[in-house]
């Protein structure tokens, strides 16, 4: 300001001289350097600042045309101005390029353009340096360079990510990647596949997939990626209904002219179907359903047979001893043997699974809660019925192997055979020895047994003594005395055992080829070996439990003696 003044002052004294001039130009000279000074002392506004995202405008090798985007960024811009900017190219004559500016955004003092060239008329395999020359508001500004190229940028680079862990829920799914293109585009982009083959039965996925924009999923025309762009894309069966439930793997090639190996694309895909899935629930229900429903009812089974088998191994033994009477009245010259039949009679009524079930001896069929234990007063009842009925069979034993049948060989038992039936059938006979309920072998039941046939040895001799020229009939010949039934029963369970014991092994070995064998295609690891060795520990395991099926630990366990 004080040079200002100055200045004003040295003029004052130059035109001084002057001063014989008329008052008007005087005048005039103040108000001009007035305005001089006040111009001067204002301070200056700078101009905005512009720069290019890019300097470099890529077109296809080789290409006399194309296309390039350049981002325009200001700073600086006066808010209250139009800040109309108008871009134009300058550079050596050849090419003809376009340029178009358009504003993307303008906030404040900022504000972003984009720039839109085009280019035709380019030689090929060249790079040449351009510039662009800024208008703002009708006042021009600085340019800015940039180079307009054709030549190979280098060599080609791409990468695809976010695929290798990726897994299909569903055939119906898309699996996303991405794919980001180096300073090269990417022409005739597509897919080679090889076989998608599942896991479980080597069987190939029947389907190809397409190559689709992720943005636009129903675009699989996708053929060029532009050079520094990254793309969302996506692959998509064609085929989706004949693919059959498993785990699928593979390897799908993405190729493009630029890497003709192609990258390769690790696929894992899991298909199922939403059918299939309620399906498998439903069966989950049914079997949680059935095992609810079966396992009270399949026990109280179970307990129920338990409880009738050595109810039912007397009952057997009931009516084997009917046949073995047969044969004892055939021989005795058909004797009634009553109390002995009443006896049977009585014990397989008893002994029957109505009358057990009647009397709820044992545990009923159809339980919705099952006890394993008995009641006390139950478990008491049925025991002394087992009990009893096993006294009352050995009795029965005994009176016809001991007493009735070797009656029938007392000398001149034959000769006299009204006497013999007296003593079996008659009032105190063999056969009345019966007639108690309560009657259990012992000292009792054999004193009263020899008792009788001593008696009968006496009638008979007297008889003889006295008929002394009647003809002696020979004694008949017994059968030998059989084996009882129990043991025939014995010998059936462990037969039933070995049996058992046959099936579970053949069905252990079919059932093992089948799983390990020949479901398993890579079978032969040592794993596999072990795995067939420990198969067969399996089957003395379940072996113990179909022993434990005999009739004679569950009469024991009841505590009943069984006879034989």
């Amino acid at each position: 300001m004080e040079a200002v003044t100055g200045a004003a002052r040295q003029v004052i004294e130059v035109t001084g001289w002057e001063s014989s001039q008329s008052a008007s130009i005087s005048r005039l000279l103040r108000v001009l350097l007035l305005i001089l000074s006040i111009v001067l002392a204002s301070p200056a506004i700078a101009d905005p600042s512009f720069s290019l995202d890019q300097t470099t405008a890529n077109l296809p090798v080789n290409g006399d045309a194309g296309e390039f985007t350049f981002g325009l960024s200001a700073t600086g811009l006066d808010p209250a101005a139009k800040n109309e900017l108008v871009v134009s190219d300058f550079g050596p004559t050849g090419p003809t390029v376009i340029i178009i500016p358009s504003r993307i955004s303008a906030s404040g003092a900022n504000a972003l353009w984009k720039i839109s060239g085009k280019v035709t008329g380019f030689a090929a395999s060249e790079a040449q340096a351009r510039h662009l020359t800024l208008t703002l508001d009708g006042k021009p500004l600085s340019s800015l360079a940039y180079t307009i190229k054709n030549t190979a940028p280098g060599d080609f680079t791409w990468t695809v990510s976010g695929l290798s862990d990726k897994r299909l829920s569903n055939i119906d799914d898309d699996l996303k990647f991405v794919v980001q293109i180096g300073n090269v585009p990417a022409h005739n982009v597509r897919l080679v596949q090889t076989d998608l083959i599942g896991t479980d039965n080597l069987t190939p996925l029947p389907t190809t997939f397409d190559l689709c924009r992720a943005e636009h999923p129903d675009d699989c025309s996708l053929t060029t990626l532009a050079a520094g762009t990254s793309y969302a894309l996506l692959l998509r069966a064609k085929d989706k209904t004949n693919a059959s439930a498993g785990q699928y793997s593979g390897t799908i090639l993405l190729v493009a002219d630029e890497k003709p190996l192609g990258e390769p694309m690790p696929i894992h895909v899991v298909v199922s179907s939403t059918c299939a899935r309620w399906f498998g629930f439903i069966l989950i229900c049914i079997g949680v359903a059935l095992a609810i429903a079966i396992n009270p009812f399949a026990r109280a089974l179970v307990a129920r047979d338990d409880a009738l088998r050595p109810a039912f191994v007397l009952r057997e033994r009931v009516i084997d001893w009917e046949t073995r009477l047969a044969e004892v009245r055939k021989e005795a010259g058909d004797p009634k043997l009553k109390c002995a039949t009443d006896l049977l009679k009585d014990l397989k009524t008893k002994l029957s699974a109505t009358e057990l079930k009647r009397n709820r001896l044992v545990p009923r069929a159809f339980a919705a809660f099952y006890s394993p234990t008995p009641s006390p007063a139950a478990a008491a009842t049925y025991q002394a019925l087992l009990t009893t009925a096993a006294n009352q069979l050995g009795s029965l034993a005994v009176v016809v192997e001991t007493g009735i049948r070797p009656a029938l060989v007392i000398e001149n038992a034959a000769t006299f055979p009204d006497l013999v039936a007296d003593a079996i059938d008659g009032p105190g006979g063999l056969d009345e020895i019966l007639k108690k309920p309560d009657v259990a072998p012992g000292d009792a039941l054999d004193k009263a047994i020899a008792d009788r046939l001593a008696k009968l040895r006496s009638d008979l001799a007297e008889e003889a003594k006295n008929n002394a020229g009647l003809a002696v009939v020979d004694a008949p010949t017994l059968d030998p005395m059989r084996e009882p039934t129990v043991r025939e029963l014995d010998f059936q369970v462990a037969a039933l055992n070995v049996i058992g014991w046959l099936f579970f092994s053949i069905g252990s070995i079919l059932l093992g080829s089948l799983v390990l064998l020949i479901l398993n295609p890579a079978f032969g690891s040592l794993q596999d070996y072990v795995i067939c060795l420990l198969w067969g520990f399996g089957v003395p395991t379940a072996g113990t439990q179909v022993t434990s099926l005999g009739q004679g630990s569950i009469a024991s366990s009841l505590g009943v003696k069984l006879v034989g």
